[in-house]
C-alpha cells in the first residue's frame, strides 16, 4: 500500500470522528481484536469492512457485523491468506469496491442491522 494513502489522525469530537470514516474507501478489519463499535460506525458511513473471522469472540464482530448487513459472502475471508488476497483484489478494482459500497448503502434499507425497531 502506498505510504501516501494511509491516514492517521488524532483525536476529534465524536461528529467529526464519524465524519471523517467517510474518506475511507474499505475497513481492514483486525484479525484478533475486530473493531465493534468503530466497526459499525464504518458500515453506517457506507465503508465496508473486510474481515476474517478467528476463534475468539473478538475477533467474530466483523463477520456478525457484515452478515448483518448482507455482506458476508463479499467481505468475510476464510483465513488470512484469502484476507490479503481479498484486500489485494478489492484496491486492484475500484468498481468492484464501489459496487459493494453501493450495496451496503442500498442494503441499510432493508439489512437487519440497521433495522434499530427490530431489536
Amino acid at each position: 500500500v502506498d505510504a501516501g494513502l494511509v491516514k492517521f489522525a488524532g483525536h476529534e469530537l465524536i461528529w467529526q470522528h464519524l465524519h471523517r470514516h467517510a474518506l475511507a474507501d474499505l475497513f481492514l478489519d483486525n484479525l484478533e481484536y475486530n473493531g465493534g463499535t468503530t466497526g459499525l460506525d464504518a458500515l453506517w458511513a457506507a465503508v465496508p469492512i473486510l474481515s476474517a473471522p478467528r476463534e475468539k469472540f473478538s475477533a467474530r464482530y466483523g463477520a456478525s457485523f457484515n452478515r448483518g448487513a448482507g455482506l458476508e459472502a463479499l467481505l468475510t475471508a476464510r483465513n488470512g491468506e484469502d484476507y490479503r488476497a481479498l484486500a489485494i483484489q478489492l484496491a486492484a478494482r475500484p468498481g468492484l469496491l464501489a459496487r459493494v459500497r453501493e450495496a451496503l448503502t442500498e442494503g441499510k434499507r432493508r439489512a437487519t442491522l440497521f433495522d434499530t425497531p427490530a431489536f
